[in-house]
């Protein structure tokens, strides 16, 4: 019982962790000067896309954080994080896009709650899969695989985007 409570107490942390990184990396490209080689950690403009990052590099942060913290009492992080990111990406897409469909236009309180909230959610798949007892050496393996590619994708596109509404600025 006492490494649940350890697990909720890490989880908790972990979502406000990631809310504050994630809300100061909205500023830090500015505030290191547009260095190019650090781009691929801070939105570089006002796109969707570039924004997952506010969520993604926190949220793997954390999970090294926490990696050290619980050792080798949990080997489930990786698929936690997998879960809780994937989670926490695809709200951040999927709500932004529909209420902009309803609304017509961004609203940055929108999009301040709805990170807060993806972030929140996120983290709460994180635990619920954290505490798990067995999961498969192939989710395992999957896991890491999902959060390598969605890495290089985040890497490789803010200094190649494509040319789609995901991607660009203030859409």
């Amino acid at each position: 019982m006492f490494i649940i409570k350890k697990i909720k107490t890490l989880e908790l942390w972990g979502c406000i962790f990631t809310i504050i990184l994630g809300t100061l990396f909205h500023f830090a490209y500015e505030a290191i000067n547009q260095w190019r080689p650090l781009a691929f950690f801070f939105p570089i403009n006002e796109s969707v896309w570039e924004h997952l990052k506010m969520s993604f590099w926190p949220f793997i942060f954390f999970g090294i954080i926490e990696a050290f913290i619980l050792k080798s009492r949990i080997s489930n992080i990786i698929v936690s994080k997998t879960f809780g990111i994937y989670t926490s990406i695809v709200l951040i897409v999927g709500v932004h896009y529909l209420y902009r469909s309803i609304v017509g236009h961004p609203v940055v309180v929108a999009d301040i709650i709805l990170f807060i909230t993806s972030i929140i959610i996120g983290y709460l798949v994180s635990y619920r899969v954290l505490i798990k007892k067995h999961l498969s050496t192939s989710l395992k393996l999957l896991s890491y695989f999902l959060i390598l590619m969605l890495a290089f994708m985040i890497i490789y596109f803010t200094y190649y985007p494509p040319d789609f509404f995901l991607f660009i600025s203030g859409s």
